[in-house]
């Protein structure tokens, strides 16, 4: 593998339980380019091994997987504000070019991101009040675009098994 393959510099605490973990230097070289943000794919070809499906279950065991989720719902919810930015600026320039489907597709496919991330209607959130804050915000796309929606939310405690 080249050296210019790894990364600069990872953070310390991903470079610490990326040594600390019992397998061999190859897989701890591929494990840093999934830190720096190279695909399984790529990352497992650039240390000769055949499938990233190893690549993989090393790096949910170095926690790499969470990381990788929270950078990727922290775009998601970038792409959300600006999106619902846009729309908002849209509806108030020339409503009657936003048609409501439009609306309900844009606000849609960031509440379920978001929803999925966050797993809403699980009895658990990554933040307090996410629901009701999405809750309103898509309400109020929906009522500037002349739409009305209704949704109701219930936290209910998880079960004992």
């Amino acid at each position: 593998m080249a050296d210019d393959t790894l990364p600069a510099a990872l953070d310390p605490d991903v470079e610490r339980r990326i040594a600390t973990l019992p397998t061999n230097e190859r897989m701890k070289s591929a494990l840093r380019l999934v830190a720096a943000g190279v695909d399984y794919r790529r990352a497992a070809e650039a240390v000769d091994y055949r499938s990233p499906k190893d690549l993989h279950g090393w790096a949910k065991r170095a926690g790499l997987l969470e990381v990788h989720s929270e950078r990727l719902v922290a775009g998601y919810r970038r792409i959300a504000n600006l999106a619902n930015g846009e729309i908002e600026k849209r509806l108030e320039e020339a409503p009657e070019d936003v048609s409501i489907k439009d609306l309900a597709v844009v606000a849609g496919i960031a509440s379920d991101k978001i929803a999925k991330y966050e797993r809403w209607g699980f009895g658990e959130t990554k933040e307090s009040n996410s629901a009701d804050r999405w809750g309103e915000l898509l309400g109020r796309v929906l009522e500037q675009g002349g739409a009305t929606a209704t949704m109701t939310v219930k936290i209910e405690p998880a079960e004992d098994p």
